[in-house]
């Protein structure tokens, strides 16, 4: 539904936004499944589980739970195995990544792996690099990167996020930001957490 606070693979909706114009194994909204250059079968959705495309694009229903509406405490996410897949279609070493919204719990024990697709978007009007993770449930900006692409944007430098990377190490968190995200077909804003320039991309989209 590309609505914020929930990843795709959670989302309630019956069937994707525009899936009629977007690539059915990417989600990129530039080509159709015909022409992408992503193998399908390197890929596996976090909605479905099944592999062949990713969770923007799955039209499996997602079942409601039954259980109470109480809502728990946020946990760590899984450790993220990035497949960097740029746009000759070759899947690029990987590299791992880590995000919380809690201040002291450790990432140690954390097992299990999903892929992300890399794909260009617009952000404040330029066209920039960017991680697509279904299963994140935040996105990351570097500082160099907001400075180039915003750089009068109001940072909230109140937030309390901590984002680690598979070794344990932590990265320093500035702040959060509202910053404009753009396709040919839509325009939302979102939030990003700020971070220092130690991750190994521009932007990570959650």
């Amino acid at each position: 539904c590309l609505r914020r606070g929930h990843s795709a693979k959670d989302c309630q909706q019956e069937e994707p936004t525009d899936l009629s114009t977007r690539c059915r194994i990417c989600g990129n909204p530039q080509h159709q499944a015909d022409v992408c250059k992503i193998r399908g079968d390197k890929l596996m959705c976090y909605r479905c589980q099944n592999p062949g495309h990713l969770a923007y694009v799955c039209t499996s229903k997602k079942v409601k739970s039954t259980t109470s509406s109480t809502r728990r405490p946020p946990t760590p996410r899984p450790t993220t195995t990035v497949g960097m897949i740029l746009d000759d279609g070759v899947i690029h070493p990987e590299r791992r990544v880590c995000t919380t919204r809690t201040t002291s719990r450790q990432v140690d024990d954390m097992t299990g792996s999903m892929k992300m697709v890399i794909g260009n978007v617009q952000i404040e009007g330029i066209t920039i690099p960017a991680l697509f993770d279904t299963g994140a449930e935040v996105s990351l900006i570097t500082t160099s990167s907001l400075q180039r692409l915003a750089p009068t944007a109001k940072i909230n430098g109140d937030a309390k996020r901590h984002i680690s990377v598979a070794d344990g190490r932590s990265l320093q968190v500035v702040g959060t930001t509202t910053l404009t995200i753009s396709t040919e077909r839509i325009t939302i804003k979102d939030e990003f957490v700020v971070i220092t320039d130690d991750l190994s991309v521009p932007v990570l989209l959650g």
